[in-house]
């Protein structure tokens, strides 16, 4: 029977491992999709570089990691017990005497592992990328508009002292190729013509320059007589535009991007952060023998709503968590009972479908 138990053991806790890897997997996918397509839109206004685009949304997955892996196990141990039940293999063995508690016990090891893994996550990975995404979003509010051109458009900048005009302008990875280039400058008297030309950004300083082609540059055009002018032929002629370093701030890490440490302990708003956190982890625990109740499912039924129930559960568990963290709390008790009361809320739930499931099966 012993050995039974085993195989049994490790038959259901790796069905739920392969399946909480492919619900992981779609998950991210789906998420990562759309992460990309919000991202897209956002850099039309928020000024991003086309080179900051796929590590803005790999930052916004990785701040998201925690709840995506939570709710893909919760998915995990619901689908896969209830499709147990659905084939009657959990039946036999419920009969055999291996109920919620052992099925619990039985998932105890991969429930722990996951719980150290969000854990781990949640209070050194996540505020990594928080603090790397806040970086990028504050060197973006810096960045001037006309570092990105738009075409036929007349663009002024440095307190209007340059006009800027292309007639073509093409965009192929975050390069803009030109055509038909006409640049004033009120302050040093000069008219710059150019056929093409090309912005590009420099990866490691991330400057912005302006290189021009087969153009010819006019100086003094505004005197009456043409005895100062000068005009002078050029074949490459390149402006930097931008410096980021001349408008780069100093960023002061909010909550989200620290890591967890002692000082969190002497300050209201960071230890908030840091039970928040724990409550994320800490709803694994819980929110996994609530899907072992919910997985229970009428074999006889042609339709199972336990994966759904399953999703609906942990969607409400989460935005409790995150509705009680926006909280103001004026005392550390205050911090930790409040925090408790969505934990205590779906443990109540739990004896809910514990005791309802049991008078029921006591009726039938």
């Amino acid at each position: 029977m012993g050995q039974y138990n085993l195989i049994f053991s490790r038959y259901i806790s790796l069905a739920v491992l392969f399946n909480f890897f492919l619900i992981l997997i779609l998950i991210s996918i789906v998420l990562i999709g759309n992460q990309f397509f919000l991202v897209i839109s956002q850099s039309a206004t928020e000024s991003f570089f086309l080179s900051e685009l796929l590590p803005i949304v790999f930052l916004k997955y990785i701040r998201d990691v925690p709840f995506i892996i939570v709710l893909s196990f919760v998915l995990s141990i619901t689908h896969t017990l209830s499709k147990l039940y659905k084939n009657s293999e959990l039946i036999v063995v419920s009969n055999a005497g291996i109920g919620d508690l052992e099925l619990y016990k039985i998932l105890f090891k991969l429930i722990l592992s996951i719980f150290f893994i969000v854990t781990f996550i949640s209070n050194f990975i996540t505020p990594a990328a928080n603090n790397r995404l806040s970086s990028i979003k504050e060197e973006a509010k810096f960045r001037p508009d006309y570092i990105f051109f738009r075409e036929g458009v007349f663009q002024s900048f440095q307190n209007k002292d340059i006009t800027f005009y292309s007639a073509r302008i093409n965009n192929i990875s975050g390069n803009q190729f030109l055509k038909d280039i006409f640049i004033i400058s009120k302050k040093l008297n000069k008219v710059i013509l150019a056929k093409n030309g090309r912005k590009f950004i420099d990866e490691e300083l991330q400057n912005v320059y302006l290189r021009l082609y087969d153009g010819q540059i006019y100086q003094n055009l505004d005197e009456g007589d043409n005895k100062n002018l000068s005009i002078s032929n050029f074949k490459v002629f390149d402006i930097m535009i931008y410096d980021p370093s001349s408008s780069r701030k100093t960023i002061i890490p909010s909550l989200n991007d620290k890591n967890s440490n002692t000082s969190f302990l002497y300050d209201l708003k960071n230890l908030n952060e840091l039970v928040y956190r724990l409550s994320i982890s800490l709803s694994l625990l819980i929110i996994s023998i609530i899907s072992i109740q919910i997985s229970r499912t009428n074999f006889r039924k042609a339709r199972n709503y336990a994966v759904g129930a399953g999703f609906l559960s942990y969607i409400i568990y989460y935005n409790l968590i995150i509705y009680v963290k926006e909280l103001r709390f004026e005392s550390f008790l205050e911090i930790f009972s409040n925090n408790l009361l969505p934990h205590l809320i779906f443990l109540i739930y739990f004896l809910f479908i514990y005791i309802f499931r049991n008078n029921l099966r006591f009726k039938q």
